[in-house]
């Protein structure tokens, strides 16, 4: 398989995997410590639905990328700060205009402890 190939298919075909298989610890997890979203009056579900799901969703990308050694410090910042923002917000509901402004926080961390770099005029005319 040639490192392109594994780019393509092999990464999101390992964090699938991942979190296809870390997901009913999640769901158990969810459940046992009752972090769950209850169906209101007009829904027609009858039973909660755990939440916490972008945890193994986003905790399977890192790995992936991890692995490949493609995943940037900073990357690592940015991406555990917004999980733990949803993550929290799944175990205690946040008020939106808090929720946002921690997101707008870590997203501006993120950028500032990026890589800086110069982007040069394209060999095209415009």
């Amino acid at each position: 398989m040639t490192t392109e190939a594994l780019v393509f298919w092999g990464l999101p075909l390992l964090s699938f995997v991942i979190s296809a298989l870390s997901l009913p610890l999640i769901i158990r997890l969810a459940r046992h410590y009752n972090v769950v979203a209850n169906p209101h009056g007009d829904s027609d579900e009858r039973h909660p639905t755990p939440l916490l799901g972008g945890l193994s969703i986003i905790t399977a990308i890192l790995i992936a990328l991890a692995l490949a050694g493609a995943l940037p410090w900073w990357m690592v910042i940015g991406a555990a700060g917004l999980c733990a923002v949803g993550t929290l917000d799944d175990i205690r509901p946040l008020r939106p205009r808090s929720k946002f402004l921690m997101q707008v926080l870590i997203v501006a961390l993120a950028v500032f402890l990026r890589p800086h770099f110069t982007l040069t005029l394209a060999p095209w005319p415009f």
